[in-house]
């Protein structure tokens, strides 16, 4: 059997070792996941349908129902579209982008070749989405997968100024803080970032809730003894 080694944080490591969770049994079951998901994302018979294997934010599911032919039609569309994060990133770091609009819609013919290179740089951004531990696939992780060595659109990357390190970190930072403005033109947060919040505080208000009426109910079981 083979050996991959899995390096922890010294405080995952010892929540692990106190738990006694079985280490290897759940890298393999998450492996297993993430390879599963990968060859399905690159045998989809469309693009549209990564959102059947993956988490897709609306916004990146909006952009792929253009049927960008190329990686550089995709890019295209989430420059145009410029109501997401990508494009947000994008714009924070300098580069000056046309004012938004709805990408058009091209209807997707038969035998249409859209294709390999976009399917493989949806795959990378599921990736880069892993490496980040997020549980979704938005514009956002596919800036980071277009700006990589190697990737086709590289060299545009590149001569905008930018690379992998520099468009991952500030991803990072609107992730912790999608209310921060220090670029021009950025007054306030994007839709994509609300849509997020407004998730998140709807999942923290059920929380809030369950925990009230346990307390509750624990209250009430003590006073009738």
């Amino acid at each position: 059997m083979g050996k991959v080694n899995v390096y922890l944080p010294d405080d995952l490591e010892r929540e692990v070792r106190e738990a006694a969770i079985p280490l290897s049994s759940v890298c393999q079951s998450a492996l297993r996941t993430a390879v599963e998901q990968v060859r399905m994302m690159r045998h989809a018979g469309d693009l549209g349908d990564a959102r059947d294997v993956v988490e897709l934010t609306p916004r990146l599911t909006e952009i792929l129902a253009t049927h960008p032919r190329t990686v550089h039609d995709l890019f295209g569309a989430i420059v145009i579209h410029g109501q997401n994060l990508g494009a947000r990133v994008l714009v924070d770091l300098g580069v000056e982008l046309p004012p938004p609009a709805k990408p058009r819609r091209r209807t997707k013919a038969a035998g249409d070749p859209a294709g390999d290179d976009v399917r493989e740089m949806l795959v990378t951004a599921y990736l880069v989405a892993l490496e980040l531990r997020h549980g979704y696939v938005g514009t956002e992780h596919v800036v980071i997968a277009m700006a990589r060595e190697g990737a086709p659109t590289a060299e545009l990357f590149a001569a905008l100024g930018l690379d992998e390190r520099a468009v991952r970190a500030r991803v990072e930072r609107l992730l912790a803080n999608p209310w921060r403005v220090d670029a021009p033109g950025q007054a306030s947060p994007t839709p994509e970032a609300l849509d997020r919040l407004e998730a998140e505080l709807h999942r923290l208000h059920g929380d809030l809730a369950r925990l009230r009426s346990s307390t509750r109910g624990s209250s009430s079981r003590r006073s009738s003894t």
